[in-house]
């Protein structure tokens, strides 16, 4: 019994959690007033994902990696994304995208990180999408923590524990029965 707890205890503790690391992704449309630009299109769809480290602050930049911005199907590489800044509600909520040639996407709605700058998973809904130059739309925004996938070494001691373990109770077992 001993022995499987002990078992239980090296897969619990073998994957670390990686708290505080979330993908946020907004899917949307512009309107067909939109102006056309770098980043923007009338009636085109788009699609922005970024991998964000916690905590956020209010209306600061936000550390983030592997960030995309798709245009009607197409990667826009330049201009590149230079800043993602979270807002709280009496901010506006949601947050606003920055490009390094001075364009951006403000997506307006719900704040979407607690008192302590964690993001809250969830899926949300814009109130309103504006951009400079002139663009105007709708967007649904999804917050998903980052899954964690072990390193080939964790698994592999892992593994040896298990092992370990079950060689351990085939010992007890062969001597309780001489």
């Amino acid at each position: 019994m001993r022995t499987l707890l002990a078992f239980a205890a090296v897969l619990l503790f073998a994957v670390p959690a990686q708290a505080g690391v979330y993908i946020v992704e907004a899917v949307g449309t512009f309107s067909s007033d939109t102006d056309a630009s770098s980043v923007t299109l009338p009636s085109a769809p788009f699609k922005f994902q970024a991998t964000i480290t916690a905590p956020v602050p209010d209306g600061g930049p936000s550390s983030f990696s592997n960030a995309s911005y798709v245009l009607d199907g197409a990667l826009v590489i330049a201009p590149a994304i230079d800043l993602i800044a979270f807002y709280s509600s009496s901010n506006s909520g949601l947050f606003d995208i920055i490009f390094n040639d001075g364009s951006g996407l403000s997506l307006l709605g719900p704040q979407i990180f607690d008192f302590s700058g964690e993001l809250v998973p969830g899926v949300y809904q814009t109130s309103s999408l504006l951009g400079f130059p002139f663009a105007a739309g709708s967007a649904t925004v999804t917050v998903r923590p980052l899954s964690v996938v072990p390193e080939p070494s964790t698994l592999a001691g892992a593994g040896l524990a298990a092992i370990g373990g079950f060689v351990a109770v085939r010992r007890r077992r062969v001597r309780a029965a001489a």
